[in-house]
């Protein structure tokens, strides 16, 4: 997402990966997706977080590399 702006982000978390878009909303109101990411999610077990800080690790990586892209 380098120099650009998203208008809201959405996560998806299961137990075995966690998805990201960040999309812009258009002048139709139309959303544009201007990033999209899937990472494995840690911590999470048959949607029960079973470990704290991987869970977290897990969520703030996804962040972060949806931001890269």
């Amino acid at each position: 997402m380098k120099s650009r702006n998203a208008d809201f982000i959405a996560l998806d978390v299961g137990s075995s990966k966690i998805s990201a878009i960040a999309a812009q909303i258009e002048n139709m109101g139309d959303a544009k997706i201007i990033s999209q990411v899937i990472q494995s999610a840690e911590g999470i077990t048959a949607s029960t977080v079973t470990d704290w800080k991987k869970a977290e690790t897990s969520n703030i990586s996804t962040i972060f590399a949806l931001e890269k892209d």
